[in-house]
């Protein structure tokens, strides 16, 4: 499973993937739309990573979050969303210091991959299931 971290605000994200132990990437300023969703999924097949194999987290700040995750969730994406502090206070543990979006979505991919969340439960996927147990 591959680790990629997001910070997204109202108008684009920021996105770092854990490729292993010494391989990161960075993309930044993609739009908070589905087309910058898209975009960023195509990045992600570049690095030879199906979105069957990333584990994305991102910070449950405002609503900005919902639609990009509902969007990689429904593209096949294990998704997990975090409270800020948690993030907050994993980053002063690691002793990371600065406050861009570019470190923050870097710190967020380390709290992948060391902290492994739980996934999200999206609506939709409640119903589902909801549904077939009633089957």
């Amino acid at each position: 499973m591959f680790a990629l971290g997001l910070d997204i605000g109202k108008d684009s994200l920021y996105a770092h993937l854990q490729l292993n132990e010494d391989l990161e990437q960075s993309l930044h300023d993609l739009p908070n739309t589905p087309t910058g969703f898209q975009r960023l999924l195509h990045w992600v097949g570049q690095h030879d990573v199906s979105p069957s194999e990333l584990h994305v987290v991102m910070e449950a700040t405002g609503v900005y979050w919902e639609q990009c995750a509902n969007f990689l969730f429904g593209a096949g994406c294990t998704v997990s969303v975090v409270n800020p502090t948690s993030i907050k206070y994993f980053a002063r543990a690691k002793l990371k210091r600065g406050k861009t979006d570019r470190m923050d979505a870097a710190v967020i991919a380390l709290y992948v991959a060391m902290m492994r969340p739980s996934t999200l439960v999206t609506a939709q996927s409640s119903a589902a299931r909801t549904q077939a147990t009633r089957s």
